[in-house]
């Protein structure tokens, strides 16, 4: 059923989008080491069921009653509020260019585009830079380690795992945000990415016979273009 892999596909809206050639990444899923296979697939269980009871219904509800424009201003409050930390690992790129873009864009949409509903940044030529401590680490040359499944985040690597707590912990928001309004914009960040993967969601289930094999082979393409991209 969905529920199985609702939740661990939310890990992967942090980075690139999933493409559907997995024989492409061969060679990584080789790379990444599956050494804990029966304690992730227990950890996707407790996942399925968390999806099952309360986060997928919730997100089916949310897309059943609210047309696409208006989810697309609930996805770009939540965007808006991830460039402070896209800024931050800019810097700890030693690419200023990227961080001040990053913060141009929060300032534009914060204040022209309502508190970041509308992207009105990209409208007038200010791409977004996804650039989260995964990017980051991975411009330093850190190894991915093995593949992991994390109860709630879903598939990570042993690098990734880590880039996602320093993510978690060192988002400047954390600095200035009570923890109410934290824990509102994290479960959010949730609704947001189930919405947004609701169709590949139903693609996955539908073709797969193993959900886990095939969650972690879509991780694994996922992995492969960041790192290509990275490269470049």
């Amino acid at each position: 059923m969905l529920g199985k892999i609702v939740i661990s596909l939310i890990f992967l809206w942090h980075c690139i989008a999933i493409s559907h050639d997995i024989f492409a990444a061969e060679n990584t899923y080789r790379e990444l080491n599956d050494v804990c296979e029966s304690t992730h697939r227990n950890t996707m269980a407790f996942n399925a069921v968390l999806g099952d009871k309360v986060l997928f219904p919730i997100a089916k509800a949310i897309r059943g009653n609210h047309k696409q424009y208006h989810r697309n201003f609930i996805h770009n409050f939540f965007y808006n509020l991830r460039e402070p930390l896209y800024a931050l690992n800019g810097l700890l790129q030693g690419d200023p260019r990227a961080a001040a873009q990053s913060m141009c864009r929060f300032m534009f949409n914060t204040t022209a585009g309502l508190l970041g509903t509308i992207d009105v940044a990209s409208k007038i030529g200010i791409a977004e830079i996804k650039n989260g401590f995964s990017v980051t680490f991975t411009k330093w040359g850190i190894r991915a380690g093995n593949y992991n499944m994390l109860p709630l985040f879903g598939p990570s690597c042993s690098r990734d795992t880590f880039a996602l707590a320093m993510d978690l912990i060192l988002d400047p928001l954390n600095f200035v945000l009570p923890i109410g309004a934290l824990i509102a914009i994290s479960s959010g960040e949730i609704i947001v990415a189930i919405d947004e993967n609701l169709d590949l969601l139903q693609e996955i289930n539908d073709i797969s016979l193993d959900e886990y094999a095939a969650l972690k082979a879509a991780y694994v393409v996922k992995y492969s273009a960041k790192a290509e991209k990275n490269d470049k």
